[in-house]
Protein backbone atom coordinates (compact mmCIF):
# COMPACT_ATOMS: atom_id res chain seq x y z
CA UNK A 1 0.00 0.00 0.00
CA UNK A 2 1.28 3.20 -0.78
CA UNK A 3 2.03 5.66 2.24
CA UNK A 4 0.65 9.52 1.98
CA UNK A 5 3.46 11.84 1.70
CA UNK A 6 2.62 15.65 3.01
CA UNK A 7 5.32 18.34 1.75
CA UNK A 8 4.99 20.73 3.62
CA UNK A 9 6.68 24.82 2.99
CA UNK A 10 6.07 28.26 5.37
CA UNK A 11 6.03 31.23 2.97
CA UNK A 12 6.92 34.65 4.28
CA UNK A 13 7.25 36.94 1.61
CA UNK A 14 8.00 34.68 -0.86
CA UNK A 15 5.84 36.03 -3.76
CA UNK A 16 9.31 36.39 -5.95
CA UNK A 17 9.69 32.15 -5.49
CA UNK A 18 6.75 30.41 -5.51
CA UNK A 19 5.87 29.73 -8.60
CA UNK A 20 8.93 28.24 -9.48
CA UNK A 21 9.11 26.30 -5.94
CA UNK A 22 5.74 25.01 -6.34
CA UNK A 23 6.33 23.87 -9.57
CA UNK A 24 9.63 22.17 -9.12
CA UNK A 25 8.24 20.25 -5.76
CA UNK A 26 5.04 19.00 -6.64
CA UNK A 27 5.70 16.32 -8.76
CA UNK A 28 7.30 14.88 -5.65
CA UNK A 29 4.37 14.15 -4.18
CA UNK A 30 3.74 11.41 -6.95
CA UNK A 31 5.85 8.99 -4.82
CA UNK A 32 2.99 8.97 -2.29
CA UNK A 33 -0.55 7.93 -2.80
CA UNK A 34 -3.78 10.27 -3.98
CA UNK A 35 -3.93 11.59 -0.48
CA UNK A 36 -0.68 13.47 -0.33
CA UNK A 37 -0.46 16.82 -0.22
CA UNK A 38 1.71 20.19 -0.61
CA UNK A 39 0.81 22.50 2.54
CA UNK A 40 1.86 25.74 2.42
CA UNK A 41 1.52 28.47 5.48
CA UNK A 42 1.30 32.30 4.55
CA UNK A 43 2.92 34.02 7.91
CA UNK A 44 1.51 37.01 7.53
CA UNK A 45 3.39 37.98 4.03
CA UNK A 46 3.11 41.93 3.15
CA UNK A 47 3.94 41.21 -0.40
CA UNK A 48 1.41 39.22 -3.19
CA UNK A 49 2.39 35.24 -1.50
CA UNK A 50 -1.40 35.26 -1.15
CA UNK A 51 -2.05 36.41 -4.00
CA UNK A 52 0.25 34.04 -6.11
CA UNK A 53 -0.94 30.74 -3.27
CA UNK A 54 -4.13 31.43 -4.39
CA UNK A 55 -3.10 31.22 -8.34
CA UNK A 56 -1.20 28.24 -7.17
CA UNK A 57 -4.17 26.41 -5.99
CA UNK A 58 -6.18 26.34 -9.06
CA UNK A 59 -3.51 24.64 -10.95
CA UNK A 60 -2.48 22.48 -8.88
CA UNK A 61 -5.19 20.25 -6.85
CA UNK A 62 -3.13 18.38 -4.37
CA UNK A 63 -1.66 21.88 -2.83
CA UNK A 64 -3.27 23.88 0.03
CA UNK A 65 -2.63 26.69 1.80
CA UNK A 66 -3.82 28.96 4.19
CA UNK A 67 -2.68 32.95 5.47
CA UNK A 68 -2.76 33.99 9.16
CA UNK A 69 -1.23 37.07 10.92
CA UNK A 70 2.80 36.80 11.29
CA UNK A 71 4.07 34.59 14.03
CA UNK A 72 7.04 33.72 12.75
CA UNK A 73 9.15 30.64 11.47
CA UNK A 74 8.78 28.28 14.47
CA UNK A 75 4.90 28.86 15.20
CA UNK A 76 4.60 28.32 11.19
CA UNK A 77 6.40 25.13 11.29
CA UNK A 78 4.84 23.73 14.23
CA UNK A 79 1.39 24.87 12.92
CA UNK A 80 2.22 22.69 9.72
CA UNK A 81 3.64 19.68 10.88
CA UNK A 82 0.49 19.61 13.14
CA UNK A 83 -2.03 20.06 10.49
CA UNK A 84 -0.05 17.18 8.59
CA UNK A 85 -0.32 14.67 11.70
CA UNK A 86 -3.67 15.22 12.02
CA UNK A 87 -4.84 14.85 8.28
CA UNK A 88 -3.52 12.05 8.87
CA UNK A 89 0.53 11.76 6.92
CA UNK A 90 2.49 8.70 6.88
CA UNK A 91 5.46 11.10 6.27
CA UNK A 92 6.04 14.41 6.41
CA UNK A 93 8.52 16.20 4.39
CA UNK A 94 9.89 19.93 5.11
CA UNK A 95 11.25 22.41 2.76
CA UNK A 96 11.49 25.88 2.27
CA UNK A 97 9.70 28.53 -0.31
CA UNK A 98 12.88 30.20 -1.36
CA UNK A 99 14.59 27.74 -3.50
CA UNK A 100 17.57 26.65 -1.60
CA UNK A 101 17.01 22.84 -1.80
CA UNK A 102 16.42 20.93 -4.84
CA UNK A 103 13.52 18.72 -5.75
CA UNK A 104 15.95 16.16 -7.78
CA UNK A 105 17.29 15.05 -4.64
CA UNK A 106 14.29 13.83 -3.05
CA UNK A 107 14.36 10.68 -4.72
CA UNK A 108 17.37 9.36 -2.66
CA UNK A 109 15.74 10.39 0.38
CA UNK A 110 12.65 8.78 0.46
CA UNK A 111 14.78 5.13 -0.40
CA UNK A 112 16.22 5.64 2.51
CA UNK A 113 13.34 6.21 4.65
CA UNK A 114 13.20 2.35 5.16
CA UNK A 115 13.60 1.68 9.24
CA UNK A 116 14.70 5.50 9.39
CA UNK A 117 12.11 8.12 11.74
CA UNK A 118 13.84 10.75 9.87
CA UNK A 119 16.07 11.17 6.59
CA UNK A 120 17.50 15.00 7.14
CA UNK A 121 20.18 17.03 4.83
CA UNK A 122 23.52 17.36 5.75
CA UNK A 123 24.21 20.73 3.83
CA UNK A 124 28.05 19.98 3.43
CA UNK A 125 28.61 22.29 0.17
CA UNK A 126 26.96 25.41 0.54
CA UNK A 127 26.52 28.64 -1.13
CA UNK A 128 24.80 30.88 0.65
CA UNK A 129 27.65 32.61 2.74
CA UNK A 130 30.51 31.87 5.22
CA UNK A 131 28.90 33.25 7.98
CA UNK A 132 25.72 30.84 7.91
CA UNK A 133 27.88 28.02 7.61
CA UNK A 134 29.08 28.94 11.16
CA UNK A 135 26.10 29.86 12.35
CA UNK A 136 24.89 26.22 11.74
CA UNK A 137 28.47 25.19 13.46
CA UNK A 138 27.76 27.12 16.14
CA UNK A 139 24.16 25.84 16.84
CA UNK A 140 25.08 22.28 16.85
CA UNK A 141 27.68 23.01 19.34
CA UNK A 142 25.24 24.43 21.31
CA UNK A 143 23.00 21.69 21.28
CA UNK A 144 25.79 19.39 21.83
CA UNK A 145 26.71 21.33 25.54
CA UNK A 146 23.07 21.69 26.65
CA UNK A 147 21.13 19.00 25.49
CA UNK A 148 24.32 15.97 25.19
CA UNK A 149 22.97 15.32 21.69
CA UNK A 150 25.09 15.49 18.46
CA UNK A 151 23.71 16.52 14.91
CA UNK A 152 25.83 16.77 12.04
CA UNK A 153 23.45 19.61 10.60
CA UNK A 154 20.58 20.68 12.88
CA UNK A 155 18.23 23.19 11.28
CA UNK A 156 18.54 21.80 7.73
CA UNK A 157 15.14 22.98 5.95
CA UNK A 158 15.39 19.21 3.65
CA UNK A 159 13.66 16.62 6.12
CA UNK A 160 11.82 13.54 5.95
CA UNK A 161 10.15 12.55 9.19
CA UNK A 162 7.99 9.40 9.98
CA UNK A 163 4.65 11.72 11.28
CA UNK A 164 3.59 8.96 14.30
CA UNK A 165 6.85 9.91 15.50
CA UNK A 166 7.10 13.31 15.24
CA UNK A 167 3.11 13.30 16.55
CA UNK A 168 4.99 11.99 20.15
CA UNK A 169 8.12 14.14 19.88
CA UNK A 170 6.05 17.84 18.75
CA UNK A 171 4.71 17.85 22.65
CA UNK A 172 8.23 18.01 23.91
CA UNK A 173 9.32 21.12 22.77
CA UNK A 174 8.88 24.61 24.31
CA UNK A 175 5.24 25.64 23.40
CA UNK A 176 7.13 29.50 21.93
CA UNK A 177 10.29 27.77 20.42
CA UNK A 178 11.74 29.74 17.77
CA UNK A 179 14.17 27.45 15.99
CA UNK A 180 11.69 24.43 16.12
CA UNK A 181 13.70 22.27 13.60
CA UNK A 182 16.46 22.14 15.53
CA UNK A 183 15.35 21.28 18.34
CA UNK A 184 13.03 19.03 16.71
CA UNK A 185 16.54 17.19 15.02
CA UNK A 186 17.73 17.03 18.85
CA UNK A 187 15.01 15.30 19.81
CA UNK A 188 14.92 12.70 17.32
CA UNK A 189 18.66 11.84 18.68
CA UNK A 190 17.82 12.27 22.36
CA UNK A 191 15.01 9.93 21.93
CA UNK A 192 17.15 7.50 20.21
CA UNK A 193 14.92 7.16 17.35
CA UNK A 194 16.76 5.98 13.71
CA UNK A 195 17.94 8.90 11.64
CA UNK A 196 20.49 9.37 8.71
CA UNK A 197 21.67 12.75 7.08
CA UNK A 198 22.33 13.10 3.45
CA UNK A 199 24.34 15.38 1.80
CA UNK A 200 22.30 17.60 -0.06
CA UNK A 201 23.26 20.77 -2.06
CA UNK A 202 22.46 23.94 -0.94
CA UNK A 203 21.34 27.09 -2.96
CA UNK A 204 21.82 30.93 -2.32
CA UNK A 205 17.71 32.13 -1.53
CA UNK A 206 16.69 32.17 -5.70
CA UNK A 207 14.64 35.25 -4.95
CA UNK A 208 13.28 37.79 -3.19
CA UNK A 209 14.96 38.71 0.22
CA UNK A 210 16.18 36.81 3.44
CA UNK A 211 13.84 38.00 6.22
CA UNK A 212 16.52 37.20 8.97
CA UNK A 213 19.74 38.76 8.55
CA UNK A 214 23.40 37.14 10.37
CA UNK A 215 23.11 40.21 12.63
CA UNK A 216 19.76 39.35 13.67
CA UNK A 217 20.38 35.47 14.04
CA UNK A 218 23.37 36.41 15.93
CA UNK A 219 20.73 38.40 18.60
CA UNK A 220 19.13 35.29 18.86
CA UNK A 221 21.68 33.43 19.91
CA UNK A 222 21.31 34.45 23.87
CA UNK A 223 17.38 33.09 23.44
CA UNK A 224 18.37 30.01 21.94
CA UNK A 225 20.56 29.09 25.00
CA UNK A 226 17.50 29.58 27.10
CA UNK A 227 15.09 27.64 24.93
CA UNK A 228 17.87 24.99 25.01
CA UNK A 229 17.10 25.21 28.76
CA UNK A 230 14.02 25.09 28.65
CA UNK A 231 13.88 22.02 26.13
CA UNK A 232 16.07 19.82 28.15
CA UNK A 233 13.73 20.64 30.74
CA UNK A 234 10.62 19.47 28.56
CA UNK A 235 12.28 16.33 27.14
CA UNK A 236 13.43 14.77 30.38
CA UNK A 237 9.76 14.95 31.48
CA UNK A 238 8.20 14.31 28.34
CA UNK A 239 10.45 11.82 26.80
CA UNK A 240 12.27 10.67 29.65
CA UNK A 241 15.96 9.86 30.73
CA UNK A 242 18.40 10.26 27.54
CA UNK A 243 17.82 6.95 25.11
CA UNK A 244 20.43 4.78 26.97
CA UNK A 245 21.82 3.30 23.39
CA UNK A 246 24.07 6.58 22.87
Amino acid sequence: MAETLYLVMPAYNEAANLRDVVADWYPVLAAGDEASRMLILDDGSTDESAVVLEELAARYPQLHWWSRENRGHGATIRELYEEAVAAGADWILQTDSDGQTLSSEFASFWMRRSGMAMVIGDRHEREDGSWRRFVSWVLVQLIRLRLGVHLIDANTPYRLMRAEVLARLLPALPKDAHLVNALLAAAFVYDGQPCTWVPISFRARQGGVNSIDVPAILRHGRRFWGELGRARASFRSVLGPRWRGH
